[in-house]
């Protein structure tokens, strides 16, 4: 008996020119959904470094006031030569304050210049005595009060509003608010 040798084809499998744009388009779906999502998630994070940042200045010009003796004053700042009278878009200036005034004389020491990273972000500071910068004494107190330092962002539909209440001990504390419209 004679034998016969058959051979099996081998089957190629491909996907056809419909289902490849198909899945095409549910990826750009997803890419379109996803992208707005991912700017509001950046966006968290830079403005929660801040509040994080801010916070850290606080505590670091507390000790600083300690270990010195000396009056130490935290301002909103340009350029980090003098301070402001706003917060919004502008820097921290952290300096020693030789007669506790606010305001950096020649003989003043500046410690600390950081700019503000996120120019969408408003900084809003509010104490007692309606100064516009915030001190700490030798003893680590503040010369105000208590004081509240908002951080505000709105952009499209993305909102974000943390504060730092502090009191008159010097102690900070974050917050999440309501909203930035109530500040």
């Amino acid at each position: 008996m004679a034998r016969y040798k058959t051979t099996m084809k081998k089957q190629t499998y491909a996907f056809t020119l419909l289902e490849l744009l198909i899945v095409l388009s549910m990826v750009i779906v997803l890419f379109a959904f996803g992208l707005p999502m991912t700017r509001n998630i950046s966006l968290k994070h830079h403005a929660d470094k801040a509040v994080s940042g801010f916070y850290h200045t606080i505590q670091f010009a507390k000790g600083l006031a300690i270990a010195n003796n000396a009056t130490v004053t935290i301002c909103p700042s340009l350029h980090g030569r003098q301070c402001a009278n706003v917060w919004k878009n502008h820097g921290i200036l952290v300096f020693i304050d030789r007669y506790a005034d606010g305001v950096v004389q020649p003989d003043d020491q500046i410690i600390l210049y950081t700019e503000n990273s996120l120019k969408e972000l408003n900084i809003m500071w509010k104490g007692f005595n309606r100064h516009s910068f915030l001190q700490f004494t030798p003893f680590g107190n503040t010369t105000q009060h208590n004081g509240t330092v908002s951080f505000c962002l709105k952009k499209d539909s993305f909102e974000f509003s943390k504060a730092i209440i502090l009191n008159t001990n010097g102690r900070p504390r974050i917050e999440k608010t309501s909203s930035c419209t109530a500040r």
